[in-house]
């Protein structure tokens, strides 16, 4: 059974480190990605969303840990929970 996670981050807008940042973070995530793969920032850039699929959420939490953003301390908080889809089109 296919088991969905939404990964939620909280981060400094610094646009200078962003600017090195937004590419590794973006070939990590095409790397890394699950076949079911949807992402991208919050309008005011202060972090972002992530929905993917895994195993179960020890390998969704390992897949986060190594984003470019939280190796670089960039993120200030963030959390990974199962997503259970009950509504689509």
């Amino acid at each position: 059974m296919e088991r969905i996670f939404a990964y939620c981050y909280v981060m400094e807008f610094k646009p200078e480190k962003l600017k090195t940042l937004i590419p590794a973070h973006i070939a990590y995530w095409t790397e890394h990605a699950p076949e079911k793969f949807t992402g991208g920032p919050f309008g005011d850039r202060t972090g972002g969303l992530i929905s993917f699929s895994a195993a179960d959420l020890s390998e969704a939490e390992l897949i986060c840990s190594n984003d470019p953003y939280i190796k670089e301390g960039l993120v200030q908080e963030y959390w990974v929970k199962e997503w259970l889809v009950s509504h689509q089109r």
